[in-house]
C-alpha cells in the first residue's frame, strides 16, 4: 500500500530526511524546490545562441539578455521556439517513499468525490433492498446490479 501523501500547511519542511530544506510558506515554493530536487530527470530549455540548459522560461530570458545582449522583448520574442531537452539532474536527491504534499483544496476536492461515490452507492443500496422505483437520476442498469448483489 502507498503512502498517504501529507497535506501542505505552512511551515513545512522538505520530508526527504536527507534534503530538510525549508520552511516553505507557498505550496508554489515547494512544488518548485521538489521539482528541482526530487525528480531525477528533469525537463530544460536550450539557449538559442550557446546551447546551455535552463530548468526555468524566465532563467533563459535573464541569460539571453545577459549574455546574448538581447532586448526584453526579443527575449520574450524567441521564447516560444526554444528546444527542451530532458537531462538528468544534477541537484538530484532520492526521495525515498516521501511523496510530495497535497495542497489543502485538492485534498478537500479528492475527499469530496469518494465521500459523493459512497453516498450514491449507499443510495443504490437503499432502493435496492426496498424494491422502490428507480429515481431519474440513477442509471437503472447500476440499481439493476445492486439487486443481484443483494440477492447473492
Amino acid at each position: 500500500m502507498a503512502e498517504e501523501r501529507p497535506v501542505f500547511e505552512k511551515e513545512y519542511i522538505c520530508p526527504v530526511a536527507t534534503c530538510g530544506r525549508g520552511p516553505f510558506n507557498g505550496f508554489r515554493q515547494h512544488q518548485r524546490h521538489w521539482h528541482l530536487k526530487h525528480v531525477r530527470d528533469i525537463n530544460e530549455l536550450s539557449c538559442v545562441g550557446c546551447n546551455d540548459t535552463f530548468p526555468r522560461r524566465h532563467h533563459v530570458k535573464e541569460h539571453l539578455m545577459n549574455f546574448h545582449h538581447f532586448t526584453s522583448r526579443h527575449a520574450i520574442i524567441i521564447l516560444p521556439s526554444l528546444q527542451s531537452k530532458m537531462n538528468v539532474n544534477l541537484n538530484y536527491i532520492d526521495p525515498g517513499k516521501c511523496l510530495p504534499p497535497l495542497w489543502e483544496e485538492s485534498r478537500n476536492i479528492e475527499v469530496a468525490m469518494v465521500q459523493e461515490e459512497e453516498e450514491v452507492y449507499m443510495d443504490l443500496q437503499e432502493y435496492a433492498r426496498h424494491g422502490e422505483g428507480v429515481p431519474r437520476d440513477m442509471e437503472y442498469k447500476l440499481v439493476k446490479e445492486m439487486k443481484l448483489v443483494a440477492k447473492l
